[in-house]
């Protein structure tokens, strides 16, 4: 399985970030390919939450998520 991983940090008023990543992973076995994406807050102290999936993104990680199917679907055909 090959993976590629699109990262956007957002600060927080009080001093934490937001993580989004959205995550594209392609079968070598099979003709299939899945995108995904985790959201988690990061606290100042470097604490965090459990990453939360989202297999249908909404906002700036749909269009990331689209983007990043579109780049998988003409390298892989």
């Amino acid at each position: 399985m090959m993976r590629w991983t699109y990262k956007v940090e957002q600060p927080l008023p009080d001093g934490g970030r937001a993580v989004t990543r959205v995550v594209g992973a392609v079968s070598i076995l099979a003709p299939l390919y899945l995108v995904y994406v985790t959201a988690q807050r990061i606290g100042p102290d470097d604490t965090a939450t459990r990453p939360q999936l989202d297999f249908t993104p909404g906002g700036e990680a749909k269009s990331a998520a689209d983007a990043l199917a579109r780049i998988i679907e003409q390298v892989f055909g």
